[in-house]
């Protein structure tokens, strides 16, 4: 399994993104997964160099970037990702490591669901993605209004390899956000669950 982390153009090292991304490392290699992926900006020097500096078990790949059309750089991963189950991060975010653990270990034995996204109630910027479930936490709906509704993505993905099928179809309709692809997932009947963060920041 692969674990995919998308770094924001301007992100910076500091104490807090040193610890984030040294925890989720730790987290899913003692879970199993055997590489990570960062896309990284091509410009972010200080990031590139930092992640080469990263003392780890598994290998640690850098994907360079000169644009933040996540779904391009998911399709240019696709051979590396064909047949498993992944973990995708939309960018650096601040969580608690027991609950990002407990949603790994949650994620690893659902075998039914295309994919489990983290969710919460915590909602960042003007305009997130907003979600509705029924109360087996199966995602039934995505929007991008915040008036009635109670829960928001959280940029944390895990997802079954099935949902890389129509990538190439989403790039040639202009979909370049994760979110945005899951929602049209979601109206063509695949599979999606959400998993309650406490917060995701």
């Amino acid at each position: 399994m692969t674990l995919v982390i998308f770094v924001e153009p301007l992100q910076r090292i500091d104490d807090n993104t040193s610890n984030y991304l040294k925890s989720a490392i730790r987290i899913v290699q003692n879970n199993g997964f055997n590489r990570v992926f960062f896309i990284v900006d091509e410009n972010n020097s200080e990031m590139k160099k930092y992640i080469l500096t990263i003392d780890c078990r598994i290998p640690l790949n850098i994907l360079e970037k000169n644009s933040d059309n996540e779904l391009l750089y998911l399709f240019l991963l696709t051979p590396h990702l064909a047949n498993n189950s992944f973990c995708f991060i939309s960018k650096i975010l601040v969580y608690d490591e027991i609950e990002f653990n407990n949603y790994i270990l949650c994620c690893l034995q659902d075998e039914e669901s295309d994919g489990i996204l983290a969710v919460t109630k915590y909602i960042n910027g003007d305009n997130p993605y907003c979600i509705a479930m029924n109360a087996e936490d199966k995602i039934l709906k995505y929007s991008k209004t915040k008036e009635g509704y109670n829960w928001t993505t959280g940029g944390i993905y895990f997802l079954n390899s099935r949902i890389l099928t129509n990538l190439k179809n989403a790039l040639e309709n202009n979909i370049s956000t994760l979110d945005t692809y899951l929602k049209y997932l979601v109206t063509q009947d695949y599979s999606l669950k959400a998993y309650i963060f406490r917060s995701v920041k």
